[in-house]
């Protein structure tokens, strides 16, 4: 049996193949096939349609007709055939799979939060397990009428296909490379700690970690805070419009809230009913980034061709934020500034979608031009003693800049070949600077030394680090499953001439650094122009392959 859009039944000859016979199906001229299930026991064949129309179609080429209220999205059987579960929007409907026509097998559909994409029924019929675009799977107990007796997070994109082998679960997407495999039997008692439910990868960090700040899925118009160590949701903060970026200051315990209307809100963490407001910049653009200095008494605002720079001073319960000391604008035609970090001084690091990278002296009125990067510039981080930065671009190529030199030291560049996935999404240095801890959008997070650019370590985490801070022996990531990853990193004095940190990765690093004795760019960018040809490397690129 085949039906082809607008209900056309036709049916087939199995031995020959062919046609036998072929008519219409009554009331489908208006609709398409969207999913299918054969019953092989009773002979006959479910078919969901468009509109919402659910067809039981017999071996002699009779029919029945069921009308849903949405799109048939799935259709799944249970392993004995006797019950059948149709997904339509966010709900799912279980019917008797043995009777002559469509039987509910339970009063109450099961509603999810967000659409439906997948189910599966146990061997014994006691629970049906869903999937659904909110990246979670829900398990309805079937001997209870449908009582929601778990749900699992961690999922990190829609579930979309799940199976399941006695009480092993297997769950996956049609936009994820990986699986995830559930043990349904655990004791509940000692289920593992929520994941932290952020969608939006715009996320903060606060007591190494214990606090994680994110928007709230679908209107971004809470800012959710997240105790890591229960969990659980500890609190919310409303705001006026869509949240964009946020950023804490750990030392003065304030919560840094950039809105699409070009607002930014400042809520002390200690008294989060009040609230400062800092407003936007005449042009009223949506912020696209911002950034403290590591003192946090200076605060960089980046709009699409501007950048605001304000004082914050202490004051209680709120800082004390005047009109900003400076403001500047960017001089890149069909460019917009997509990373920025401030410095003492008042001097702002910002980086373009072009490309273009720039060191602006805010005192002096003063633009340093630094080596532009091939594509958009993802990811700016400045060192604890402001002598070194870190600029990351979306071909996965970073560079290791001197600040005080105006000229990168190293070019490193990290990347797998069968990752489809490419770019530098965060960094942070080592409380001593002596290393970079970088997550890229391939599912990794590096280790480099400052001093010489090499490559120490690679750790892949399955899933992409959203924000990455250091700690006293590491440093804590955020990633796009919402899960919290601390790590300790400990590198020996001396490292063996046959170390690879890619012996066990299919990958290619490659690290090029700079003559110690060529000319500082502050003073060539004095006296004019510089051609990108008079750089050169000390040594040869390090091509480290594993195949």
């Amino acid at each position: 049996m085949t039906v082809s859009e607008g209900g056309t039944l036709s049916l087939w000859d199995s031995s020959t193949g062919e046609l036998q016979s072929k008519h219409q199906l009554s009331g489908l001229q208006e609709e398409a096939p969207t999913c299918s299930v054969l019953i092989q026991k009773q002979g006959k064949m479910i078919v969901g349609f468009s509109r919402g129309s659910l067809s039981m179609i017999f071996s002699d080429g009779n029919s029945l007709m069921k009308k849903l209220p949405g799109r048939v999205r799935f259709l799944v059987v249970s392993e004995d055939e006797s019950l059948l579960a149709a997904g339509f929007g966010v709900y799912v409907r279980v019917f008797l799979a043995n009777s002559k026509g469509f039987h509910r097998f339970m009063a109450e559909d099961l509603e999810h939060e967000c659409v439906v994409h997948s189910a599966v029924f146990s061997p014994d019929n006691s629970i049906i397990v869903t999937g659904s675009q909110g990246e979670s799977i829900q398990v309805w107990s079937l001997s209870e009428q449908g009582l929601l007796i778990d749900t699992l997070a961690g999922m990190g994109t829609p579930v979309t296909l799940l199976a399941l082998c006695g009480h092993i679960l297997v769950s996956a997407s049609h936009s994820a490379p990986y699986l995830k495999v559930w043990d349904l039997t655990y004791d509940r008692k000692h289920k593992t700690l929520a994941p932290v439910p952020d969608y939006t990868g715009c996320t903060a960090m606060s007591h190494d970690g214990n606090y994680v700040y994110f928007p709230q899925a679908g209107e971004r118009r809470q800012v959710i805070i997240w105790d890591s160590t229960k969990g659980a949701e500890c609190d919310r903060l409303d705001t006026s419009a869509q949240v964009r970026c946020l950023e804490v200051a750990e030392q003065r315990k304030l919560l840094f809230t950039g809105l699409v209307s070009g607002t930014v809100l400042v809520f002390p963490l200690n008294s989060t009913q009040d609230v400062v407001c800092i407003p936007p910049p005449e042009s009223q653009k949506p912020i696209s980034h911002m950034a403290l200095n590591r003192q946090e008494e200076q605060l960089a605002l980046a709009y699409d061709d501007v950048v605001l720079v304000l004082d914050i001073s202490p004051g209680k319960p709120c800082p004390v934020i005047d009109k900003p000391m400076y403001t500047f604008y960017t001089q890149i035609p069909a460019a917009v500034i997509s990373s920025v970090a401030v410095l003492a001084n008042y001097r702002v690091l910002y980086g373009m979608s072009s490309g273009d990278l720039f060191l602006y002296d805010c005192p002096h009125s003063k633009v340093f031009p630094l080596e532009m990067h091939r594509c958009k510039v993802t990811c700016l981080e400045t060192s604890h003693g402001e002598k070194w930065a870190l600029s990351g671009s979306e071909d996965s190529l970073q560079r290791l800049w001197d600040l005080e030199l105006c000229q990168w030291e190293h070019e490193m560049c990290y990347y797998k070949q069968t990752s489809f996935l490419k770019g530098i999404q965060c960094a942070c240095f080592s409380k001593d600077d002596k290393y970079v801890y970088t997550g890229s959008f391939d599912h990794s997070i590096t280790v480099w030394d400052v001093l010489s650019g090499a490559l120490l370590a690679v750790q892949f985490v399955y899933a992409t680090a959203n924000r990455i801070m250091p700690t006293a022996d590491g440093f804590i990531a955020t990633t796009r499953l919402g899960y919290i990853i601390r790590e300790r990193f400990h590198c020996p004095q001396s490292i063996s001439s046959q170390y690879n940190p890619l012996q066990n990765i299919k990958a290619t690093c490659v690290v090029k650094s700079r003559k110690k004795e060529e000319a500082n760019p502050r003073e060539q960018h004095d006296r004019g122009k510089v051609s990108r040809n008079q750089i050169r490397t000390n040594k040869l690129s390090q091509n480290c392959v594993i195949m």
